[in-house]
């Protein structure tokens, strides 16, 4: 606290208190932070610093505070000062490549598994524009050719819409999905995706993955049907079958868009399922890219019998099967394959026979017996069921042996209520009409 932040040699941040109480879910305001005055450059004639001096050393100072933020401790002692300094430093350096790019990245560093952080930068900082405006800017002027601040400015969406933290309440990540929507980035990620940008496996998947990211409603998948979105992800994914990461996310891009049952048609009819099971064969040992494509076809599957007619056609089951069976100790494979399966044949019932032909029953079994009575092991009971296999659905005695007295007679030492109940109108009428049913006359009361 007593050293001076500053954030250039000419853009010193005068020192403020910091709150005394910082809430994990709670967004603090950095407007009286980013409302100061900047004062004049320093024309002191002692420095002599060569042209570009100061923003390389921005440049530097910027990285190693990004990988310092990699460590939860660290990210919490940045603070509002910290992130205000942040959003100072992107607004300022806006034109300037370099900068703007390695600050990005310490913006998507400071907001991982941290929610205060997030809604901080967005409501307050307003990096969300901060982001969209960079990727207009730095790809209108270059024609895509810049792609450091692009594809930073990317990582700082996909860190907001995040839903990490589990010490916050609530998240608002689709907000923040939905609020870079509104800010026309859809368009832009899909022109750079066309653009010479994506020539490349690396900026291509940061695209496909940003995207992916921004599917979070109907709307919104109906809007990136109607740009071709669907058949700029099929035709990327076949053309970069051979690279993991490329196809995990398409994978992932087709998966998120497929809640809308247009675009399940759109997919089918663009050979969407068959590129999928494709790049699941080629890439068999790569654990993220073979769930992102279980979880594809089985959004395809969900509600849509010619899908899975489809996808079981051109060996998507033996595909689901191996996927589930080699990478059975990943914790989304097992839900993702689980839930595939019953989807294929809640409306196929002729698939049961060449699912378990594929050998599924075994591995859906070591799943459910893996869990106790969690999610997990009720999906894999379910999908059992669906595929017409034995499973016990009845809830078993889990006593122990001797306690079936305690059941029906009490226990020796409870309470006993039994002369209360004999004083009731019920009981007196039942012990009258036992008496008299023995021969024995009752004059009065009992």
């Amino acid at each position: 606290p007593s050293l001076p932040l500053s954030l250039s040699p000419s853009l010193p941040l005068p020192p403020l208190p910091l709150p005394l109480s910082l809430s994990p879910s709670r967004p603090l305001s950095l407007s009286p932070y980013l409302s100061l005055p900047l004062p004049p450059p320093h024309t002191s004639p002692e420095v002599h610093a060569e042209p570009g001096a100061g923003t390389a050393a921005l440049v530097e100072v910027l990285e190693a505070l990004t990988v310092l933020l990699m460590d939860a401790e660290n990210r919490e002692r940045l603070g509002v000062r910290g992130c205000a300094a942040l959003v100072l430093v992107a607004r300022v350096h806006a034109e300037n490549g370099p900068p703007l790019r390695a600050c990005f990245q310490a913006l998507r560093a400071a907001m991982l598994v941290h929610e205060q952080h997030r809604q901080t930068l967005v409501k307050s900082g307003g990096v969300l524009k901060l982001a969209v405006e960079a990727v207009r800017r730095h790809g209108k002027r270059t024609e895509w050719a810049d792609q450091g601040p692009i594809l930073a400015a990317c990582g700082v969406v996909r860190a907001s819409t995040l839903s990490d933290d589990a010490r916050a309440r609530t998240s608002k990540g689709h907000e923040h999905a939905k609020a870079a929507v509104e800010l026309g980035l859809l368009p832009l990620l899909l022109e750079a995706a066309r653009s010479p940008l994506a020539a490349s496996a690396g900026p291509l998947s940061e695209l496909l993955a940003t995207l992916s990211r921004l599917t979070v409603t109907d709307t919104i998948c109906q809007q990136l049907a109607k740009m071709d979105a669907l058949k700029l992800a099929i035709s990327e994914l076949a053309n970069h079958v051979t690279d993991a990461q490329v196809a995990k996310q398409a994978c992932f891009f087709l998966a998120n868009i497929s809640g809308n049952d247009k675009c399940k048609e759109s997919i089918r009819e663009g050979s969407g399922h068959i590129a999928i099971v494709q790049a699941m064969l080629l890439h068999a040992h790569v654990g993220s890219m073979q769930t992102d494509g279980v979880s594809a076809l089985g959004n395809m599957a969900l509600r849509m019998p010619e899908n899975c007619a489809a996808i079981a056609e051109c060996g998507g089951i033996p595909a689901i099967v191996s996927a589930l069976s080699q990478h059975l100790a990943l914790p989304r494979m097992q839900s993702k394959a689980c839930l595939a399966i019953r989807n294929l044949v809640g409306r196929n019932p002729e698939l049961v026979e060449p699912i378990l032909d594929a050998g599924a029953e075994a591995p859906i079994r070591e799943v459910m017996n893996a869990h106790a009575d969690d999610y997990m092991h009720n999906l894999a009971k379910a999908a059992l069921r669906d595929l017409r296999c034995s499973v016990q659905l009845g809830v078993l005695f889990t006593g122990e042996v001797g306690e079936a007295h305690c059941l029906a007679q009490g226990e020796a030492g409870g309470e006993n209520h039994w002369d209360k109940f004999l004083e009731t109108p019920g009981a007196q009428a039942a012990a009258r009409a036992e008496l008299e049913a023995l021969g024995v006359e009752m004059g009065g009361g009992l």
